[in-house]
């Protein structure tokens, strides 16, 4: 019996199939004694049907419990089934079938092939993914030496239980942290603890107590060269927080990791052009007394830092908030013996935050007329301000495209072309808010001049229902026609170009009127008469109209 042609997928399904094949061939043999077996066809057919998935999905289900996926399915059928379906599309089927297998010798024979790729696999599933096992947060640390307080910093490990060791205890002190356990720790605090005498260099090492993994932080001791204020942005909301840091730099412009725990002094000094420095404009909030968090000590060092402030010192980190509108200094001390030259200041401006209405950017014709609304935000909430205001003033950017009021903020397009709107507190110096305009030119035309008028709107109407490029229609005569929007610009040029079309018809139709049957009255009101068991009934007609409608279209009243 020549066997069927199996190729695509229906060969890579038989695979197993056939192999279910000859294990029913050889545990057969040890009950029966007839050489015949069922016909292949109808056996495969059976199988078919059996096992409707092919145990190597079941076997790519298991392996991907234990990280291997694909490659293990695919060298199962590479080095077991591919043989034996060679053989048997070969013609040697017939032999295979012929030859009855012990039950026992079959397993023995399989599980002696799958042994490697179990191997494989456990191989793959120990083996850690670049991503996984131990990490701590740096790898080299850069601390001051001891001055009033010792400095510390702390390191955090992931992935991993650590025990930690270090090189030269005169040097450094590393106090294990165990997060509420007493058997494992996943950070420490590197204390640096000896005075300065010259510069440093020693290791921490976390060892991971489950895999073995040492990590090897370097850690450097050096003097402070110089420090600097660090923001977010130079100018504060009135009524906003700002945080800032001190951050120090070594002789050859290293960055500190920490200065948590060296004492700082902050000043504030208000930058008045008329000299008076009485008003501050910015006020120090207590570390206390702000929302800040540390993460439960896992962020930062918020306790050091707020033990300093109750000690009457300053820290690194220093909260402020905008009290009154204007510029002031801040300046920043290290507040330690023989680094008193060390310092930095800043200027922080104090404004209030502003916001322009329509939102730019603002696409109008030649001609128009903007009216700008100015909103400031105080307290996360928006306050509208009436125009015109003492502290505010209003220009544009180019003269010729539009023109705008220096105090209402109202501006008109003059000509083609692109132009700023800006207001600007004169309070704070620099401190504006900007739009920008678009100019375009827009026409309404008519095809049809017989049918209907077209008016320009008067300036009163227009402000009375705040229409812009708008026109009056008005019918003449009955009839259709188009009308047409147009915007146009020209550039300089004589010529004008048409950028933008919009089309309407229009229809002029004669009035509806409704009147009585078989009469031209058209009267408003129609009385009728009332008697006791009396039926009354009229009759009227609509007229006009743009739908034609037969003559003996009517509607009853009664």
């Amino acid at each position: 019996m020549r066997p069927p042609v199996l190729t695509g997928s229906s060969l890579f399904h038989l695979r197993w199939w056939l192999l279910r094949a000859l294990f029913h061939f050889g545990s057969s043999s040890s009950t029966s004694t007839s050489p015949s077996p069922p016909p292949l066809r109808p056996l495969l057919l059976h199988l078919f049907f059996s096992f409707p998935r092919p145990p190597c999905w079941r076997a790519r289900a298991f392996l991907l419990k234990i990280r291997v996926l694909f490659p293990v399915c695919r060298a199962f059928n590479l080095l077991l089934l591919l043989p034996l379906e060679a053989a048997w599309i070969g013609g040697s089927v017939s032999s295979v079938r012929q030859r009855r297998w012990p039950a026992s010798s079959m397993a023995a024979f399989t599980l002696l092939l799958l042994l490697p790729l179990l191997r494989l696999a456990a191989g793959a599933a120990g083996t850690p993914s670049p991503s996984s096992g131990p990490h701590i947060t740096d790898l080299n640390v850069l601390l001051p030496p001891r001055m009033t307080n010792p400095v510390q910093h702390r390191l955090i490990g992931t992935g991993g239980c650590f025990s930690w060791t270090w090189d030269h205890h005169d040097i450094l002190h590393v106090e294990p942290e165990f997060n509420g356990t007493g058997r494992c720790s996943t950070s420490a605090r590197i204390v640096s603890i000896a005075p300065y005498s010259g510069r440093k260099e020693t290791a921490v090492y976390a060892a991971d107590l489950g895999s073995g993994t040492v990590i090897r932080c370097e850690v450097f001791i050096d003097n402070i060269s110089r420090i600097q204020i660090f923001h977010h942005s130079v100018k504060l909301d009135l009524d906003g927080f700002a945080t800032l840091k001190v951050r120090a730099f070594d002789s050859e412009e290293n960055v500190f990791s920490s200065l948590v725990g060296l004492q700082f002094m902050w000043q504030l000094m208000p930058e008045s052009p008329e000299g008076d420095h009485s008003v501050h404009h910015l006020a120090h909030v207590p570390l206390k007394e702000t929302p800040l968090t540390d993460c439960g000590g896992f962020c930062g060092d918020l306790d050091t830092q707020i033990k300093l402030e109750d000690d009457g010192m300053g820290s690194d980190l220093y909260v402020i908030k905008g009290v009154e509108i204007g510029h002031e200094v801040v300046i920043a001390q290290l507040l330690e013996p023989r680094f008193e030259h060390v310092m930095d200041k800043i200027v922080l401006t104090v404004a209030e935050a502003m916001s322009l209405y329509p939102p730019s950017p603002i696409f109008v014709v030649i001609g128009s007329l903007i009216q700008y609304r100015l909103r400031i935000i105080r307290r996360n909430n928006p306050q509208a301000v009436d125009l015109p205001s003492p502290f505010h003033r209003w220009s544009v950017s180019n003269s010729t495209v539009a023109q705008v009021d220096s105090l209402m903020g109202l501006a008109r397009a003059l000509k083609l072309g692109t132009t700023i709107i800006t207001v600007e507190d004169t309070r704070v110096v620099g401190h504006t808010q900007m739009s920008t305009m678009h100019s375009n030119m827009l026409t309404l035309e008519s095809d049809n001049s017989k049918i209907w008028d077209i008016f320009t709107l008067s300036d009163d109407m227009a402000a009375k229902y705040g229409w812009q490029n708008s026109r009056t229609f008005k019918p003449l005569s009955q009839g259709q026609g188009y009308l047409t929007a147009s915007l146009f610009h020209h550039r300089g040029d004589p010529e004008i170009t048409e950028v933008l079309k919009g089309m309407q018809q229009v229809i002029v139709c004669e009035k509806v009127r409704v009147g009585l049957e078989d009469t031209m009255e058209y009267p408003q009101i129609i009385h009728l008469p009332w008697a006791p068991g009396v039926h009354q009934e009229v009759e009227l007609k609509a007229m006009g109209g743009c739908c034609e409608s037969p003559a003996s279209d009517g509607v009853g009243i009664t």
